[in-house]
Protein backbone atom coordinates (compact mmCIF):
# COMPACT_ATOMS: atom_id res chain seq x y z
CA UNK A 1 0.00 0.00 0.00
CA UNK A 2 1.37 3.34 -0.65
CA UNK A 3 1.66 5.91 1.78
CA UNK A 4 0.01 9.06 1.49
CA UNK A 5 2.60 11.97 0.59
CA UNK A 6 2.79 15.87 0.64
CA UNK A 7 3.60 18.08 -1.71
CA UNK A 8 5.53 20.85 -0.87
CA UNK A 9 6.02 24.41 -2.41
CA UNK A 10 8.85 26.39 -0.24
CA UNK A 11 7.55 27.04 3.16
CA UNK A 12 3.79 25.75 1.95
CA UNK A 13 2.92 21.80 2.73
CA UNK A 14 -0.66 20.82 0.66
CA UNK A 15 -1.94 16.99 1.49
CA UNK A 16 -2.37 14.57 -1.26
CA UNK A 17 -6.33 13.92 -1.89
CA UNK A 18 -5.46 10.08 -0.14
CA UNK A 19 -4.44 12.34 2.96
CA UNK A 20 -7.47 14.27 3.46
CA UNK A 21 -9.32 10.65 3.39
CA UNK A 22 -7.61 9.47 5.99
CA UNK A 23 -8.15 12.33 8.25
CA UNK A 24 -11.64 12.91 7.28
CA UNK A 25 -12.10 9.12 8.27
CA UNK A 26 -9.88 9.17 11.39
CA UNK A 27 -12.07 11.85 12.49
CA UNK A 28 -10.78 14.76 15.18
CA UNK A 29 -8.26 13.61 17.93
CA UNK A 30 -9.52 13.89 21.65
CA UNK A 31 -7.65 16.51 22.43
CA UNK A 32 -10.06 18.72 19.44
CA UNK A 33 -12.85 16.90 21.03
CA UNK A 34 -12.11 18.08 25.10
CA UNK A 35 -9.98 20.87 23.87
CA UNK A 36 -11.08 25.03 24.50
CA UNK A 37 -11.50 25.38 20.56
CA UNK A 38 -14.43 23.07 20.28
CA UNK A 39 -16.32 23.98 23.70
CA UNK A 40 -16.53 27.52 25.64
CA UNK A 41 -14.39 27.29 28.90
CA UNK A 42 -16.49 27.21 32.14
CA UNK A 43 -15.32 30.08 33.49
CA UNK A 44 -17.14 32.21 30.49
CA UNK A 45 -20.17 30.42 31.11
CA UNK A 46 -20.49 31.35 35.01
CA UNK A 47 -19.18 35.05 34.19
CA UNK A 48 -21.70 34.95 31.52
CA UNK A 49 -24.89 33.46 34.26
CA UNK A 50 -23.06 36.03 37.23
CA UNK A 51 -24.09 39.09 34.63
CA UNK A 52 -27.27 37.89 33.99
CA UNK A 53 -28.05 37.33 37.65
CA UNK A 54 -26.70 40.71 38.20
CA UNK A 55 -29.14 42.35 35.77
CA UNK A 56 -32.44 40.15 36.95
CA UNK A 57 -31.20 41.40 40.33
CA UNK A 58 -31.89 45.37 39.36
CA UNK A 59 -35.63 44.34 37.55
CA UNK A 60 -35.11 46.94 35.13
CA UNK A 61 -36.56 46.58 31.80
CA UNK A 62 -33.47 47.35 29.54
CA UNK A 63 -34.84 49.37 26.05
CA UNK A 64 -33.86 48.20 22.73
CA UNK A 65 -35.21 50.48 20.84
CA UNK A 66 -35.75 52.12 17.10
CA UNK A 67 -36.52 56.05 16.58
CA UNK A 68 -38.00 56.74 13.24
CA UNK A 69 -39.51 59.24 11.13
CA UNK A 70 -38.89 62.26 8.42
CA UNK A 71 -36.64 64.60 8.62
CA UNK A 72 -36.90 67.13 11.16
CA UNK A 73 -39.29 65.32 12.91
CA UNK A 74 -37.67 65.44 16.68
CA UNK A 75 -36.02 61.74 16.47
CA UNK A 76 -32.85 62.74 18.16
CA UNK A 77 -34.40 65.40 20.82
CA UNK A 78 -36.60 62.81 22.45
CA UNK A 79 -33.34 60.30 22.74
CA UNK A 80 -31.47 63.08 24.23
CA UNK A 81 -33.99 64.07 26.80
CA UNK A 82 -34.44 60.42 27.78
CA UNK A 83 -30.81 59.97 28.19
CA UNK A 84 -30.59 62.77 30.58
CA UNK A 85 -33.07 60.95 32.90
CA UNK A 86 -30.57 58.35 33.45
CA UNK A 87 -28.32 57.92 36.12
CA UNK A 88 -25.28 56.99 34.22
CA UNK A 89 -23.46 58.46 31.35
CA UNK A 90 -24.17 57.87 27.86
CA UNK A 91 -22.82 57.30 24.24
CA UNK A 92 -24.46 59.34 21.31
CA UNK A 93 -22.62 57.52 18.13
CA UNK A 94 -23.31 60.28 15.63
CA UNK A 95 -23.20 58.94 11.98
CA UNK A 96 -24.94 61.62 10.31
CA UNK A 97 -23.28 64.71 12.27
CA UNK A 98 -27.07 65.93 13.77
CA UNK A 99 -26.70 64.81 17.05
CA UNK A 100 -23.66 66.22 18.08
CA UNK A 101 -24.49 70.25 17.59
CA UNK A 102 -27.74 69.33 19.25
CA UNK A 103 -26.48 67.98 22.50
CA UNK A 104 -24.02 71.09 22.62
CA UNK A 105 -26.87 73.42 22.30
CA UNK A 106 -29.91 72.11 24.25
CA UNK A 107 -27.89 69.58 26.53
CA UNK A 108 -24.71 71.78 27.49
CA UNK A 109 -24.14 70.64 30.72
CA UNK A 110 -24.48 67.04 30.35
CA UNK A 111 -22.04 67.69 27.49
CA UNK A 112 -19.28 69.60 29.63
CA UNK A 113 -19.74 66.59 32.42
CA UNK A 114 -19.45 63.89 30.62
CA UNK A 115 -23.04 62.70 31.00
CA UNK A 116 -23.61 62.68 26.83
CA UNK A 117 -20.71 61.79 24.94
CA UNK A 118 -21.16 62.24 21.44
CA UNK A 119 -18.60 60.62 19.27
CA UNK A 120 -18.27 60.71 15.18
CA UNK A 121 -17.13 57.50 14.01
CA UNK A 122 -17.19 59.12 9.93
CA UNK A 123 -13.35 58.61 8.63
CA UNK A 124 -12.15 61.04 5.63
CA UNK A 125 -9.02 60.44 3.49
CA UNK A 126 -7.15 62.33 0.70
CA UNK A 127 -7.18 60.04 -2.30
CA UNK A 128 -4.03 60.72 -4.62
CA UNK A 129 -5.40 59.53 -7.44
CA UNK A 130 -8.68 61.60 -7.71
CA UNK A 131 -7.52 64.34 -6.19
CA UNK A 132 -10.25 64.33 -3.72
CA UNK A 133 -11.68 63.55 -0.30
CA UNK A 134 -13.68 60.61 0.89
CA UNK A 135 -15.00 58.59 2.89
CA UNK A 136 -13.06 55.59 3.84
CA UNK A 137 -15.79 52.71 4.74
CA UNK A 138 -13.79 50.29 5.93
CA UNK A 139 -12.02 52.65 8.82
CA UNK A 140 -15.79 53.99 8.94
CA UNK A 141 -17.31 51.03 10.38
CA UNK A 142 -14.02 49.65 11.96
CA UNK A 143 -14.37 52.69 14.56
CA UNK A 144 -18.43 52.24 15.04
CA UNK A 145 -17.54 48.87 16.41
CA UNK A 146 -15.01 49.76 17.99
CA UNK A 147 -17.12 52.57 20.40
CA UNK A 148 -19.37 49.87 20.65
CA UNK A 149 -17.24 47.13 21.75
CA UNK A 150 -15.81 50.01 24.24
CA UNK A 151 -19.17 50.05 25.50
CA UNK A 152 -19.26 46.25 25.66
CA UNK A 153 -16.28 46.48 27.73
CA UNK A 154 -17.57 49.21 30.16
CA UNK A 155 -21.04 48.42 30.73
CA UNK A 156 -21.54 49.23 34.19
CA UNK A 157 -20.26 52.51 33.60
CA UNK A 158 -23.23 53.30 31.04
CA UNK A 159 -26.93 53.62 31.47
CA UNK A 160 -27.45 53.92 27.14
CA UNK A 161 -25.72 53.71 23.98
CA UNK A 162 -27.16 55.16 20.79
CA UNK A 163 -26.42 54.89 17.27
CA UNK A 164 -27.98 57.85 15.41
CA UNK A 165 -27.84 56.90 11.46
CA UNK A 166 -29.02 53.93 10.63
CA UNK A 167 -29.92 54.85 7.43
CA UNK A 168 -26.15 56.24 6.51
CA UNK A 169 -25.09 53.13 7.99
CA UNK A 170 -26.76 50.90 5.67
CA UNK A 171 -26.03 53.51 2.95
CA UNK A 172 -22.33 53.06 3.76
CA UNK A 173 -22.40 49.54 3.68
CA UNK A 174 -23.75 49.43 -0.16
CA UNK A 175 -21.36 51.83 -1.35
CA UNK A 176 -18.25 49.72 0.42
CA UNK A 177 -19.75 46.84 -1.57
CA UNK A 178 -19.94 48.92 -4.37
CA UNK A 179 -16.26 49.39 -4.23
CA UNK A 180 -15.18 46.21 -3.03
CA UNK A 181 -17.01 44.82 -6.59
CA UNK A 182 -15.96 47.76 -8.54
CA UNK A 183 -20.16 48.55 -9.33
CA UNK A 184 -21.05 51.99 -10.18
CA UNK A 185 -23.54 53.60 -7.89
CA UNK A 186 -26.20 53.24 -10.73
CA UNK A 187 -25.16 49.97 -11.71
CA UNK A 188 -27.00 46.76 -10.93
CA UNK A 189 -26.44 44.34 -8.02
CA UNK A 190 -26.93 40.54 -7.48
CA UNK A 191 -28.10 39.02 -5.26
CA UNK A 192 -25.51 37.55 -3.24
CA UNK A 193 -23.65 41.40 -3.26
CA UNK A 194 -26.99 42.66 -1.35
CA UNK A 195 -26.29 40.30 0.98
CA UNK A 196 -22.79 41.03 1.48
CA UNK A 197 -23.87 44.52 2.45
CA UNK A 198 -27.26 43.34 4.79
CA UNK A 199 -24.50 41.01 6.75
CA UNK A 200 -22.24 44.06 7.50
CA UNK A 201 -24.99 46.47 8.57
CA UNK A 202 -26.78 43.95 10.57
CA UNK A 203 -23.78 42.43 12.30
CA UNK A 204 -22.68 45.93 13.40
CA UNK A 205 -26.79 46.44 14.80
CA UNK A 206 -26.29 42.72 16.37
CA UNK A 207 -22.97 43.67 18.21
CA UNK A 208 -24.95 46.74 19.87
CA UNK A 209 -28.35 45.12 20.86
CA UNK A 210 -26.62 42.56 22.51
CA UNK A 211 -24.81 44.53 24.72
CA UNK A 212 -26.69 43.74 28.16
CA UNK A 213 -28.20 45.75 31.66
CA UNK A 214 -27.60 49.11 29.34
CA UNK A 215 -30.38 50.70 27.28
CA UNK A 216 -29.68 51.15 23.27
CA UNK A 217 -31.53 53.06 21.03
CA UNK A 218 -31.10 53.36 16.89
CA UNK A 219 -32.00 56.18 15.13
CA UNK A 220 -32.99 56.41 11.19
CA UNK A 221 -35.20 58.05 8.64
CA UNK A 222 -38.45 57.48 7.06
CA UNK A 223 -36.96 54.31 4.85
CA UNK A 224 -36.86 52.36 7.82
CA UNK A 225 -40.63 52.36 8.18
CA UNK A 226 -42.09 48.89 7.00
CA UNK A 227 -44.60 48.52 3.88
CA UNK A 228 -44.93 46.02 1.23
CA UNK A 229 -41.82 46.60 -0.05
CA UNK A 230 -39.45 47.31 1.96
CA UNK A 231 -36.11 45.68 1.77
CA UNK A 232 -35.58 42.61 4.07
CA UNK A 233 -32.58 44.12 6.05
CA UNK A 234 -34.88 47.19 6.83
CA UNK A 235 -37.69 44.39 8.03
CA UNK A 236 -35.26 42.04 10.03
CA UNK A 237 -33.95 45.35 11.61
CA UNK A 238 -37.67 46.58 12.72
CA UNK A 239 -38.08 42.80 13.96
CA UNK A 240 -34.88 42.75 16.34
CA UNK A 241 -36.34 45.81 18.78
CA UNK A 242 -38.38 45.55 21.44
CA UNK A 243 -39.98 49.00 21.22
CA UNK A 244 -40.63 50.75 17.89
CA UNK A 245 -40.90 54.76 17.98
CA UNK A 246 -42.49 57.04 14.72
CA UNK A 247 -42.12 60.58 14.65
CA UNK A 248 -44.06 62.82 12.54
CA UNK A 249 -44.94 66.35 12.19
CA UNK A 250 -48.55 67.93 11.78
CA UNK A 251 -48.83 71.44 10.27
CA UNK A 252 -52.69 72.88 10.77
CA UNK A 253 -53.99 76.26 9.43
CA UNK A 254 -55.29 78.05 12.27
CA UNK A 255 -58.91 80.03 11.75
CA UNK A 256 -57.39 83.79 13.35
CA UNK A 257 -54.61 83.21 10.58
CA UNK A 258 -51.19 81.33 10.73
CA UNK A 259 -50.08 77.59 11.26
CA UNK A 260 -50.04 75.24 14.05
CA UNK A 261 -47.16 73.01 14.12
CA UNK A 262 -47.22 69.45 16.12
CA UNK A 263 -44.65 67.15 16.71
CA UNK A 264 -46.14 63.51 17.08
CA UNK A 265 -44.47 60.64 18.49
CA UNK A 266 -46.47 57.75 17.82
CA UNK A 267 -45.59 54.30 20.18
CA UNK A 268 -45.70 51.63 17.11
CA UNK A 269 -44.12 48.91 19.08
CA UNK A 270 -44.33 48.44 22.75
CA UNK A 271 -42.79 43.95 23.49
CA UNK A 272 -42.78 44.83 27.37
CA UNK A 273 -46.63 46.37 27.44
CA UNK A 274 -48.48 46.12 24.39
CA UNK A 275 -51.23 48.62 25.78
CA UNK A 276 -48.84 51.19 24.69
CA UNK A 277 -49.20 50.55 20.95
CA UNK A 278 -50.88 52.97 19.00
CA UNK A 279 -50.44 55.56 21.87
CA UNK A 280 -49.65 59.33 20.26
CA UNK A 281 -48.10 62.25 22.27
CA UNK A 282 -47.54 65.60 20.83
CA UNK A 283 -44.26 66.26 22.29
CA UNK A 284 -43.62 69.74 20.41
CA UNK A 285 -45.85 72.30 19.14
CA UNK A 286 -45.17 75.84 17.59
CA UNK A 287 -47.37 78.55 17.65
CA UNK A 288 -47.12 82.21 16.89
CA UNK A 289 -42.95 82.27 17.34
CA UNK A 290 -43.47 80.48 20.56
CA UNK A 291 -42.66 76.74 20.89
CA UNK A 292 -43.78 74.08 23.40
CA UNK A 293 -41.53 71.03 23.88
CA UNK A 294 -41.91 67.79 26.54
CA UNK A 295 -41.01 64.35 25.99
CA UNK A 296 -41.99 63.09 29.21
CA UNK A 297 -44.67 61.23 28.19
CA UNK A 298 -43.11 59.23 25.28
CA UNK A 299 -41.30 57.00 27.35
CA UNK A 300 -43.80 56.44 30.55
CA UNK A 301 -44.95 53.10 30.91
CA UNK A 302 -41.82 51.87 28.26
Amino acid sequence: MNMPQTINFGNITEKTKDEKIEETIKGPSPKEKSGEKLLLPTEEIEKMISEVTKIAATNEKELNCIVIGNDGTGKTGIVIDYLETLPKKSLVIDLDGSATKLIRVYHKSSYEKGKIIPLAPLKMEENAETQDVTINYVQTFAKLKAMIKYVVDRKENFSAIVLDGISDLLKYAENQMRLEKNINADGGVNYQYWKNRNQKFTETIEAMRHIPGIDKFYIGHEDFIISKESASVRVKMNQMMQQRIICRKKETALSGGGNLIEFIAKIDKSKYNIALEGKEVIFSSIKAGEYKWDTSKIFEGF
